[in-house]
């Protein structure tokens, strides 16, 4: 596996294999599939999954088994920052439910009007006016 991250052109070069086999496991299996990586290709590893929406959490968590000086070695200030981020407890988000809006509806006067064939008497009498005008 450590052979997989081994080019560097703008990021790690990571396979698809392994991000298959890191999104399909369970946050305690990824410690056990990474802690045999050196620490700057562990870090490289934290950082390409932390940088991709979909990986982030396991990235938080690659991230959570790498010291500060690896993640700042690979990544800067970002590197201090995800150090942070893995050891904060989680933020809980609640979501954005669709049900929680209010519903667009139609003019109430208008539903009712067709519905008991006023609407087209009405549409009939407008017709009649302009052509008598």
């Amino acid at each position: 596996m450590a052979a997989q991250l081994l080019q560097r052109q703008d990021g790690p070069a990571v396979s698809d294999e392994l991000i298959g086999r890191l999104y399909a496991s369970r946050q305690s299996e990824l410690t056990h599939m990474v802690a045999d990586l050196p620490p700057d290709q562990r870090a490289n590893l934290a950082l390409f999954c932390y940088r991709r929406a979909h990986l982030r959490e396991i990235g938080l968590a690659i991230a959570a088994t790498c010291d500060q000086w690896s993640l700042v070695n690979v990544a800067g200030k970002a590197g201090d920052v995800l150090y942070a981020n893995s050891r904060s407890q989680p933020e809980v988000v609640e979501p954005v439910l669709p049900y929680g809006r209010r519903k667009i509806t139609l003019a109430s006067l208008a539903g009712q009007a067709s519905r008991n064939g006023a609407f087209d008497d009405a549409e009939d009498a407008l017709e009649g006016a302009e052509a008598v005008l």
